[in-house]
């Protein structure tokens, strides 16, 4: 997003960095784009919430989870997760085509889309046309307890844009313990280390998200503690950041 904005933008930009001292973007791969080009000094600050309090909302969802697990029959199922807006660029028509081919390898995997949008019946003509309507499930749009749930049920969050500045909920699924599956054009790459916490798949390539999703298919430990309180897999603490801000403003 950054290499190809607009001229306009480009005119814009160009004539701020030239009056200010410093900037705060999101990500590591754009502030090493900015910094080879710019003189002023970019500092690196991701979107990512406190985990104060996180954990108690976690607890507090469990008892929602149940509920849920009971509903959709999601008991013993190995559950993908996406959570966010039914939006063309959110590439929601590329995951479902993907996870049909996978669904053809292991009836007992289920992907769930929680949130709602403009999109949300052209999805839902696409499970239907494609015959998926026990595997893909849109529950409709939550919020806080509400949604938190959803994110102890799942095993793996797989974030599948084709344009996202950076995709908070990546970071929301980190802490809950899902391991996750982030496009390689999300600015929240920067909260996985491959093979650690997550992967990074190319949106494009329908074929590469059906790999990857596969791949974690063959780990069963990623599916274990679907519904239990997982350990968080955020390896970037809220309170580092903050103090690595701190040091860098002291500069």
């Amino acid at each position: 997003m950054t290499q190809n904005a607009s001229l306009l933008k480009k005119i814009a930009r160009g004539l701020i960095l030239k009056i200010i001292n410093g900037m705060i973007v999101t990500n590591s791969e754009v502030a090493d784009w900015y910094t080879d080009r710019f003189p002023p000094r970019f500092i690196v600050f991701p979107i990512i919430r406190k985990e104060d309090g996180f954990g108690k909302e976690l607890s507090d969802s469990l008892s929602q989870a149940g509920q849920y697990e009971k509903k959709y029959n999601l008991t013993n199922k190995k559950i993908f997760l996406y959570v966010g807006r039914f939006a063309h660029e959110k590439n929601l028509e590329r995951l479902i085509e993907a996870f049909r081919i996978v669904y053809g390898t292991d009836k007992n995997t289920r992907l769930l889309l929680v949130g709602s949008g403009y999109m949300e019946q052209t999805l839902r003509d696409e499970v239907e046309k494609k015959r998926l309507n026990e595997a893909v499930i849109l529950p409709g749009r939550f919020e806080g307890i509400n949604l938190w749930a959803w994110y102890l049920i799942a095993g793996v969050f797989i974030l599948p844009s084709s344009y996202e500045r950076f995709g908070a909920v990546v970071n929301e699924a980190l802490l809950a313990g899902c391991y996750s599956l982030v496009s390689n054009v999300a600015g929240s790459t920067c909260l996985i280390q491959d093979g650690v916490n997550g992967t990074m798949i190319d949106p494009s390539d329908i074929q590469d998200m059906v790999n990857k999703m596969l791949e974690c298919l063959n780990k069963e430990f990623l599916f274990s503690q679907q519904g239990e309180i997982k350990n968080s897999r955020m390896l970037l603490h809220y309170e580092d950041a903050i103090a690595s801000l701190v040091e860098n403003f002291k500069k």
